[in-house]
Parts: C-alpha cells; structure tokens; sequence
C-alpha cells in the first residue's frame, strides 16, 4: 500500500488554491509506492501527481527539486515540480513536506522485459548528456 496520509479534499483545495491548476475534479490515492504517499489528482485543467514525502526533510527536498526541474527541462521522462503563485515548488499538507507534479504517461512494471530495460538504457544515457 503506497498511501500512508490521509488527504482531506478541502486540505488539497486550499493546497491547489496556491497555483493555477484549475479547480479540483477528483483525487484517488495510489497504491503503488513503498515510502512516500501518492495521489493521482485531477482538476478540470490538468492531470497531476500529489506526493507527500513521509520521511525526507523540506530542507534534504530543495536539492532534490532543482535536480528534477533542471532533468526535465532536458526533455527527460521525470516529474517537473509544479511552482505556485509564488515561485515555491514545496508545500506542506498535512505537516509533511509536499509537491505537485504533472502526470506523466506510463504505468507501474513490476516484470520488466527487454523494451522496459531499453527505455531504462535509453533515459540513462539521456541523463548523462543532460548538462
């Protein structure tokens, strides 16, 4: 089960009220995950990923942020943390350290075959090129 915290519906609408993402639809948790809490969140906008980090500190996140931002605006496959109004990709919900990301395409492998692995290769060898 990868939902630990319970998000409460007007918690997340005041937590979309900082951006401009449209107005909330719909949110279901995602089951996959092992240390973070995940929820698919829909608004009448966008596709988006709520994560609420159960164990990594606001101040161990920021480097990490900046990481997937920078990755991202390469072109490669990972989250690009949504900013809000004023800039900040971290929230907190729920007294734990959070973000906003688009949904990207794909689904959990639990088997990899050779096509994941060479994707895997492939966003490998992008990653090393990204400057």
């Amino acid at each position: 089960m990868g939902v630990f915290t319970p998000v409460a519906e007007a918690a997340l609408r005041t937590l979309l009220s900082r951006y401009d993402l449209g107005m909330l639809r719909d949110f279901s948790g995602i089951a996959d995950g092992i240390e973070n809490t995940n929820y698919f969140v829909s608004t009448d906008r966008h596709e988006l990923v709520l994560t609420l980090f159960e164990q990594l500190t606001a101040s161990r996140l920021v480097p990490l942020l900046r990481l997937l931002a920078q990755l991202a605006s390469h072109g490669l496959p990972v989250p690009r943390p949504l900013a809000d109004r004023h800039g900040s990709m971290l929230q907190t919900l729920h007294e734990r350290p959070a973000l906003l990301a688009p949904r990207l395409p794909g689904r959990s492998v639990t088997t990899p075959g050779t096509g994941e692995c060479a994707a895997i290769g492939g966003a490998l060898a992008a990653l090393h090129c990204a400057q």
